[in-house]
């Protein structure tokens, strides 16, 4: 189950959400890598790691141009899985 991008939502709201997800629908929720950006530190440490799945999505052919290492390798010791995906539109006569 993904969850909507929100701006507005707080941590404790995702941790709600999330938490009831899990619970009552016996779901593992994705969450979008630009909410969890936006957390920043106060992500670390988070029961909000215990309970989603991130997923790094963007517009692109190389995913590794728009999301740094870094982030590959915050995500890697916080979350036991990380789903990753592009999209992106050719040409015909690029393929």
């Amino acid at each position: 189950m993904l969850l909507p991008s929100s701006h507005t939502r707080t941590h404790k709201q995702y941790f709600i959400i999330c938490t009831q997800v899990r619970d009552e629908l016996g779901m593992i929720p994705i969450i979008w890598d630009d909410m969890l950006r936006q957390q920043g530190p106060r992500l670390i440490g988070s029961e909000l790691t215990g309970i989603v799945e991130p997923m790094v999505w963007v517009y692109t052919d190389d995913i590794t141009r728009l999301v740094p290492h870094y982030i590959w390798h915050t995500y890697a010791s916080m979350f036991p899985n990380i789903w990753a995906a592009s999209a992106f539109k050719v040409h015909n006569h690029q393929l």
